[in-house]
């Protein structure tokens, strides 16, 4: 039990759990539901990096909001990938106000994935505790330089995308340019 106390009590136990929070739990679960395509895992790792920056030890009321934000997307993610197959585009966003959608969506057993959503609460309700814990005793927030590498993350994306798009990607742009 000392030793857990005493890691509890590092400034850095909350880095460590945001981390796992916003890059291994993403990672975790594409590989668990079999979405492991490199575009995949480069867009997680470079909005996980974004938000780990983001968030490490800077204010309340923008951690709670952005990571509750971000879980809210994931777990939507992962439901329409369930339900049609296919990850989300801007354009499904009209579902989000259609009622009869809304209500055919959550009349099933709830949750595709449970496991994700509780590794997220508990992930986040360690996270939240871990802040209020060490509050008298902060560490200085990660320097905004820590924002190259997202960048160049994001930026690997699109040039992977360029040079070898999905086929869906090129289905689509194939139809606009003919």
């Amino acid at each position: 039990m000392r030793f857990t106390c005493k890691w509890l009590q590092r400034s850095s136990s909350n880095l460590i759990v945001l981390a796992l929070l916003v890059l291994a739990l993403p990672v975790l679960s594409r590989l668990l539901l079999g979405w492991s395509h490199a575009y995949g895992h480069l867009s997680d790792l470079a909005v996980g990096v974004a938000l780990l920056v983001c968030l490490h030890q800077r204010s309340w009321l923008l951690a709670v909001p952005a990571l509750l934000t971000w879980c809210v997307f994931s777990l939507s993610t992962a439901e329409l990938v369930n339900a049609v197959g296919r990850m989300p585009e801007p354009a499904d966003l009209q579902f989000l106000t259609d009622a009869q959608f809304i209500s055919h969506s959550t009349q099933g057993g709830g949750l595709s994935h449970p496991f994700i959503a509780l590794a997220m609460a508990a992930l986040i309700a360690l996270y939240l505790a871990l802040r209020y814990w060490q509050l008298p005793r902060r560490a200085a927030p990660l320097s905004n330089r820590w924002l190259i590498l997202p960048l160049t993350l994001l930026g690997l994306h699109a040039a992977l995308q360029l040079a070898k798009p999905s086929v869906r990607i090129s289905a689509h742009r194939d139809r606009l340019f003919r």
